[in-house]
């Protein structure tokens, strides 16, 4: 997919809103909004629906955009929410409307809770959980390297048919299309950077560009995928040599 982003003087960016779920009864969503000109008054609000798109709670609160960032925080407070889960994956949607422009950003996301303790390990609302997991490539089999979203979801619906609940993106992330399908079918992610760091593997790696942009990647990544409840877990990298302390490893 491509997409071209068109926006007003005020506008929000890529991943500038973030939800989350502290507990099985609170919705916090954060948003920046970006002002290119000088100070400007706004009236920003928040949405969130279930998965019918019915909507369920609302807020609204008064911007003074200066020039740069201006964040804003909502939070809602509601019972009875549907939990997302391995085997009923219950998605919400939140959106965040600037309605002077009509920009409106939307973001889906489950209400649940992670942990991960000596005693038991990763646990998935509270409940224990074993991953049983795969690690996957970027490609699609003989159709190739494309990221189609219908062979995105055969992938993951494949694998949790197999008896799979999790899976490692190896060795970078994966298209969007991927943690969406993760997302409805109910699979856990462990989302991963890298391959290598400084030291290579082949001639043309990652090494060429890690030392320039490795935060700014990383960055890019936790931003664009901390609003999906499948993403449990981030990987800086897999079979790095350099774990042995060289390369300032």
């Amino acid at each position: 997919h491509v997409h071209l982003l068109e926006g007003e003087r005020t506008y929000q960016a890529p991943w500038s809103v973030f939800v989350r779920t502290p507990d099985f009864q609170t919705v916090l969503i954060d948003a920046i909004f970006t002002n290119t000109g000088s100070e400007e008054t706004h009236s920003a609000a928040a949405v969130i629906r279930d998965a019918q798109g019915k909507k369920i709670a609302e807020s609204e609160q008064i911007l003074i955009c200066a020039a740069g960032d201006t964040a804003c925080h909502f939070e809602f407070h509601m019972e009875d929410l549907n939990l997302w889960d391995l085997n009923t994956p219950y998605l919400y949607s939140a959106e965040v409307i600037l309605p002077k422009t009509k920009e409106c950003k939307e973001v889906t996301f489950g209400v649940r809770t992670i942990d991960f303790t000596r005693e038991h390990g990763f646990s998935l609302n509270g409940k224990p959980i074993k991953l049983q997991g795969g690690c996957i490539h970027h490609d699609n089999g003989i159709v190739g390297r494309r990221a189609y979203s219908a062979l995105e979801e055969r992938k993951i619906r494949l694998l949790k048919e197999s008896g799979y609940n999790a899976v490692r993106t190896s060795h970078n992330p994966m298209s969007t299309a991927l943690l969406d399908a993760c997302d409805r079918l109910g699979m856990l992610v462990i989302d991963e950077a890298f391959d290598q760091w400084r030291a290579k593997k082949n001639n043309q790696d990652y090494h060429l560009y890690f030392e320039d942009h490795w935060q700014e990647d990383l960055g890019s990544m936790v931003m664009r995928d901390r609003c999906h409840p499948s993403v449990i877990m981030y990987s800086i990298g897999n079979e790095i040599g350099e774990r042995d302390g060289s390369g300032n490893g």
